[in-house]
């Protein structure tokens, strides 16, 4: 049997048995959102943002935390 032949009939096996196996997930989130938020505490965004965290929370049935990220114009929670 020919190289060609033996690497056929390996992905053929390897296709079948990929296509029975069942996939093993996680029910997503796994975890709490995280909603970060780049002011500080107390502000017109962070009330914006648990108003929003609050009702995204009802309407999907998971926990969202808010994460208030402040300092550098905003960069640091750009970057989280």
């Amino acid at each position: 049997m020919s190289l060609l032949k033996k690497l056929a009939a390996a992905g053929l096996a390897a296709a079948a048995f990929a296509a029975t196996t069942p996939v093993l997930a996680q029910a997503y989130p796994a975890k709490p959102i995280r909603l970060i938020v780049p002011f500080s505490a107390g502000g017109g965004a962070d009330n914006a943002a648990r108003i929003l965290a609050q009702t995204m929370s009802a309407a999907m049935g998971v926990t969202i935390v808010v994460d208030n990220r402040p300092g550098a114009s905003g960069l640091i929670g750009g970057q989280a």
